[in-house]
């Protein structure tokens, strides 16, 4: 698998203990938000507008039921998520006949989830401390330390509050960590690297809001 030992020639975790504690991590944050934000009470808040309270219970369990196939697909899923990543950062670099080693990008790809990580447990922790009657569809997209935590969110549909919550620290450093990635194969400046780097998250970013308004219109 990806292996490297080092970056800037200091002592480091090779990438697959990353990858191991990235995935540790991701499950206990799943856990976490399954049982401290994600409560029946939730549910009730969220959904009760749409359906009873005795579908609303069935539905809970359901998701209960199902949970532990979450947990087993963590793995893929990073690496799926993790590897998409590199590859469309590499892609405009072949381009132009430059070799972006895979595992340099795969391995600071790692680092800068662990950053996402922290900023997902820190949401959890916000979220776990506000009454349930306070947490609807909108408020759930939020993380600290985001343009988002600036604004009313209650003055924004659910969609616009998640992509305002994407303008956060956390992406920040996930940026910077990839181009770091990028620019430690000592064929791409940093300037260049960052670009690429930034342009790719936006990419990321308008898909995700195309995604977020489609399925408005479904449950609208």
């Amino acid at each position: 698998m990806v292996q490297s030992v080092s970056i800037d020639n200091a002592p480091v975790f090779k990438t697959w203990h990353i990858y191991i504690a990235l995935v540790v991590v991701n499950m206990l944050l799943i856990y976490a938000d399954s049982q401290l934000v994600m409560t029946r009470d939730v549910y009730y808040n969220i959904l009760s507008d749409q359906m009873e309270y005795s579908r609303i219970d069935q539905v809970y369990e359901a998701v209960k039921g199902y949970s532990i196939w979450g947990y087993l697909f963590v793995p893929l899923i990073l690496w799926l998520r993790i590897a998409f990543v590199v590859l469309m950062t590499q892609f405009p670099f072949i381009l132009r006949d430059i070799d972006i080693p895979f595992k340099q990008v795969f391995r600071a790809g790692c680092f800068g989830l662990l950053f996402l990580a922290v900023g997902s447990m820190l949401r959890i922790i916000y979220l776990s401390s506000l009454p349930s009657d306070q947490v609807d569809k909108t408020i759930l997209t939020f993380v600290p330390f985001s343009i988002a935590q600036f604004l009313d969110a209650e003055a924004y549909g659910t969609t616009a509050f998640a992509v305002l919550s994407s303008f956060n620290i956390f992406e920040l450093l996930w940026i910077l960590m990839i181009s770091k990635g990028v620019a430690s194969s000592g064929k791409v400046n940093k300037g260049d690297a960052i670009l690429v780097t930034s342009f790719i998250w936006v990419i990321i970013l308008v898909f995700q809001w195309g995604l977020g308004i489609s399925l408005e219109k479904i449950n609208g």
